[in-house]
């Protein structure tokens, strides 16, 4: 069983818990397994085999309770303790939790006192103004419940960027082991690194297509087989999403990735070019077509397509036809960020506010992810569930990250804080203990409501501050769950650009914040860039490539983000920023 699949069943807990009004304690501790496991680099059953239940007791956040539920889990595939609190929560109920800002004691009470049961009546309730008589509800109450639940269903049936690339690679891990493989690849959005996903489509080659076919569709995770053919298989796995698998051959591969890789309007564009050119481009290959009689001039490399319309190879990340097509014939095309040219992390939290690891341990583990330095950014005081630092904890912490950095080589660690921006753009804590940071990360948790003219002044007067260096997942946004906040995002770029300002690049895959198209429109105004995990953990780290795909969507370079730059150039931008 994989780790998101156990995760889901930890994060049901948490939701049934809440509903049935659970000890806030009680309720965190399942969330916070669920989000561990998820997260975890390693897979929870490798640990649980070879170290038993007292493996899983030594990864953070699983204490003995869980860790006996995750090995009842791992036995037989499901958890009893969730199926009795099912049995305690009407699944239509349970539906109405995902709806943005519905707690579970609202839930109660709609049903309780309007006969509310699923979403589908919450939302023809909300329509038709039946919520003005309950307290507490009114015509923006409705409002917010209608735009939530269409976002709901928007947003339903497609898979977050990070959830859904973790599947395809295990999937392609195990298809790696079969000797008839030759290559292999993710298509699809997820190869563009869209930061939502229909299906995971996975591309192979091989002179022995059935071999790879029967394996495909005999994986554990494989829970039924929608079509099963000679050269492609359709499946749908015991998470609920749909895998698909086509298999060419080898002379082929480079013309099916590219075709199978998209975006529609990407592929269209190329092939109206080659027929121009007298070219016939498709999943088998380019010909060239004259007198009745067609020549392949190539498909086994993706090079093969564009070298054949006259175009550099382009990255997968820009096949939108968004400008990509332009700048390749006019050789403009960026020269991306990659992976492994970012040296840091800037945004890392511990346990000296919600994170699980200590400081020493955050260091070390992004160390080994091969980091030359972490910003150590806690929560300020604002949010009171995350045992936010006070001036007093602020200056004992600020000590503590000096000592330890003094006992470390080949590794820098910043010392700073993600302040909360309040509602009139004052800051959580003042200038003074700020001042002592090396990087301050700005960030709104808070009246995400305010009106365009009220937002922008809020984010504008933070980034006019020149204590602040950061402004973190700017935009708010949670994919599927909460909106972007509604702000001028021109006149804070323009700002931004001004002051130096760095924005953030969110990794977390339920932020991805910013994203591509406000990536771009940044970039434009010569804004720098921070690709961030905001971690609470070390498995956290692996979130990097998340932010990075952001990036290279947004057509961003090395220089435009600060965290590929080396210690001593960053502390410097920051030092004279100021």
């Amino acid at each position: 069983m994989e780790n998101a699949d156990i995760a889901e069943i930890f994060y049901e807990v948490s939701d049934h818990l809440s509903f049935l009004g659970e000890s806030r304690f009680k309720i965190g501790a399942y969330s916070r397994a669920a989000t561990v496991i998820e997260n975890l680099p390693e897979r929870v059953e490798d640990i649980y085999k070879s170290e038993g239940v007292q493996g899983l007791k030594s990864v953070p956040r699983i204490g003995e309770s869980i860790a006996l539920k995750v090995e009842e889990i791992l036995k037989t595939g499901r958890l009893n303790y969730l199926d009795d609190l099912r049995k305690k929560v009407p699944p239509g109920l349970e539906e109405m939790l995902q709806v943005p800002n519905l707690g579970s004691k609202i839930v109660q009470r709609l049903h309780k006192e309007l006969g509310i049961s699923n979403v589908d009546e919450l939302y023809e309730a909300a329509k038709s103004h039946k919520l003005h008589g309950m307290r507490g509800f009114g015509e923006k109450t409705e409002e917010n419940i209608i735009e939530g639940i269409e976002r709901i269903r928007k947003y339903g049936g497609r898979l977050l960027l990070g959830r859904a690339y973790f599947q395809a690679e295990t999937l392609i891990n195990h298809l790696k082991e079969n000797r008839e493989l030759i290559n292999i690849e993710m298509a699809g959005s997820l190869r563009r690194m869209k930061e939502t996903i229909g299906d995971l489509d996975i591309l192979a080659t091989s002179k022995n297509p059935k071999a790879i076919i029967d394996q495909f569709v005999s994986l554990p995770e494989v829970d039924r087989i929608k079509v099963r053919g000679p050269t492609k298989a359709e499946t749908i796995l015991k998470n609920g999403m749909e895998a698909d698998l086509r298999v060419v051959a080898p002379e082929s591969f480079g013309a099916a990735l590219q075709y199978f890789t998209g975006s529609k309007n990407h592929n269209v564009h190329v092939r109206t070019i080659g027929v121009k050119e007298g070219l016939k481009i498709n999943e088998y290959g380019v010909f060239r077509v004259g007198e009745g009689k067609e020549e392949k001039i190539g498909g086994e490399n993706e090079e093969d397509i564009y070298k054949a319309v006259g175009l550099k190879w382009i990255p997968p990340e820009l096949r939108e036809d968004t400008g990509e097509i332009e700048a390749a014939y006019e050789d403009r095309l960026p020269e991306l960020v990659t992976l492994k040219d970012l040296k840091g992390d800037l945004h890392v939290h511990t346990k000296w506010s919600e994170g699980s690891h200590e400081i020493e341990e955050m260091a070390k583990e992004a160390h080994k992810e091969g980091l030359k330095y972490i910003a150590i950014t806690d929560h300020s005081k604002m949010i009171g569930i995350t045992h936010g630092l006070d001036e007093k904890r602020l200056g004992e912490q600020i000590k503590r990250v000096k000592e330890i950095r003094k006992n470390l080589k080949g590794f820098y660690i910043f010392s700073g804080i993600e302040v909360d921006i309040h509602a009139d753009g004052s800051l959580d804590l003042s200038e003074k203990i700020l001042d002592k940071l090396d990087v301050v990360v700005a960030s709104v948790h808070s009246r995400f409501n305010q009106s365009e003219k009220e937002m922008t002044a809020r984010i504008l007067k933070t980034v006019e501050n020149p204590i602040v260096d950061i402004i973190a997942h700017p935009t708010t946004r949670l994919i599927g769950q909460r909106d972007p906040v509604n702000a001028n995002w021109d006149r804070i770029f323009e700002k931004a650009a001004e002051t130096k300002t760095i924005m953030e690049i969110n990794s977390g895959w339920n932020r991805l914040d910013l994203n591509e198209v406000m990536i771009r429109r940044a970039k434009d105004f010569g804004l720098k860039f921070a690709i961030s995990t905001d971690s609470h953990n070390p498995a956290e780290y692996k979130l990097l490539k998340f932010g990075i795909a952001m990036a290279r969507r947004g057509w961003l370079e090395k220089d435009d983000v600060v965290n590929t730059w080396e210690v001593e150039q960053l502390l410097d931008y920051l030092n004279k920023r100021k």
